[in-house]
């Protein structure tokens, strides 16, 4: 348990034993709450097994969804970065080796996709990366919006070859790039979606923009092609609608994200009233909403993959959950308001939250952001976690959603919520929210 890690010569089984009781001595030392333990134990333990940095990423997983510990698990990835960015080195300065992308997963996920291009995009335009990293596959790629590919091929260098695939597998393991998590500087570190409101200040005081993309001429095409026959053309200011439900990507720490379509039914006639056209957005198995004048549902339509990509880079605001569209919105600098918050944590530029308030379930009390971060559970939106602490969530009826739709049209033209959200700078940028909150959501940060 309090063993010292150095670099011996190092047998197979002393190896292997190592490595196959890192998670218990990890869990042990967990159990016992002593942080800077835990911490050296980290460090010390991949210094000697670089190659097992992997099992950090499971650490990471395991903080953020079952012990509810944001600051081991975000220790864990500055680890990570350190030891992945330490192996590229070696493969660059010792065997010339190109940046080679270690998993295509992400493309599979059109959230992390967009996060992950838009965070090597940014490093490319910070000078920290000075060739695009390598997507390599011996077949074709695998893409949750096959649309989303020409601008993936703007900051990636893909070579699909069966004939090149083992070389590239080869050289993998030591020049290695891993765009899921980031580390900044010495105090700024993470999951990647985080990375574009944690460093907000220093990007934008270098003049480069946190919205990198900007709509192709063949996604608007296709797309206009597509929507012509429900009456959207290019000029129509409209609102892109998307609420999470089952079905798509599930997993019990995503739980308290979604979203009952029936508790919107006022929001949509809220904004078909203001002579919005609401268009919604979506997987078949989401349940549907009532038909009615200017509402168009898309969920259950076929449909080319750049219409999403458009309706969401093109729309006055996006209106839903925090999940993959919303990410396009906020990388092709459409406004996003964000229901359903469960996390305590930052916003970026054009980004206006509703927060989930939660309250002591013995005591009643109201949580507020200051309450997260003291019990290490800021980043967290895993519903186990809050459960374990007692922590019960006032999820939002109808007609604070609906309140929220007349707050959000009021932030993105500038209205009386948006001068609140500036009067209380200080405050929130203090959580680092660059964006706006709700009037119901305010009150949490104080």
């Amino acid at each position: 348990m309090n063993k010292i890690f150095t670099k011996p010569e190092i047998t197979g089984l002393a190896y292997y034993n190592d490595c196959d009781f890192f998670r218990q001595i990890f869990e042990l030392l967990c159990s016992k709450g002593d942080f800077k333990k835990v911490i050296e134990y980290l460090e010390g333990f991949f210094t000697v097994y670089p190659l097992q940095r992997h099992d950090l990423i499971s650490v990471y997983f395991h903080c953020m969804t079952s012990i509810g510990n944001a600051k081991i698990a975000y220790e864990a990835i500055r680890i990570f970065v350190e030891t992945t960015e330490q192996l590229a080195r070696i493969g660059e300065e010792q065997f010339s080796a190109p940046l080679v992308v270690e998993q295509n997963g992400f493309l599979t996920r059109i959230g992390e996709a967009v996060d992950q291009t838009a965070l090597t995009h940014l490093y490319q335009e910070l000078g920290l990366l000075k060739k695009k990293p390598i997507i390599f596959s011996a077949n074709k790629l695998q893409l949750a919006n096959e649309a989303f590919l020409p601008y993936v091929e703007d900051y990636f260098d893909i070579i699909v070859d069966a004939s090149l695939s083992n070389y590239f597998e080869r050289i993998r393991p030591i020049s290695p790039y891993q765009p899921a998590f980031y580390k900044f500087s010495d105090s700024q570190y993470g999951h990647n979606g985080n990375f574009f409101w944690n460093c907000q200040k220093q990007i934008s005081s270098k003049g480069i923009s946190l919205q990198p993309f900007k709509l192709k001429d063949i996604t608007i095409e296709k797309a206009m092609e597509f929507l012509k026959t429900y009456d959207i053309s290019y000029e129509d200011e409209f609102v892109v609608l998307h609420l999470r439900e089952v079905g798509y990507f599930d997993a019990a720490h995503h739980g308290w994200r979604n979203a009952p379509p029936s508790d919107f039914i006022d929001t949509v006639d809220y904004f078909l009233s203001q002579g919005l056209k609401v268009v919604r957005i979506g997987h078949s198995k989401m349940t549907p909403m009532p038909e009615r004048s200017g509402f168009i549902d898309l969920t259950q339509t076929e449909k080319p993959d750049e219409v999403d990509l458009f309706l969401c880079g093109k729309a006055k605001f996006y209106f839903g959950s925090g999940s993959g569209p919303a990410s396009i919105a906020l990388h092709f600098g459409v406004p996003c308001c964000e229901i359903r918050r469960v996390a305590a944590t930052g916003a970026r530029q054009h980004h206006f939250v509703q927060n989930i308030p939660f309250k002591e379930k013995k005591s009643g009390y109201t949580l507020r952001f200051e309450d997260f971060w003291n019990h290490n559970v800021e980043h967290i939106h895993a519903p186990l976690v809050f459960n374990n602490l007692g922590w019960v969530p006032s999820f939002p009826t109808p007609e604070k959603n609906l309140q929220f739709a007349k707050e959000s049209l009021e932030y993105v033209t500038r209205g009386k919520i948006f001068q609140v959200n500036q009067s209380c700078q200080g405050q929130r940028e203090k959580y680092q929210i660059w964006g706006g909150m709700c009037s119901e959501s305010l009150p949490l940060i104080y």
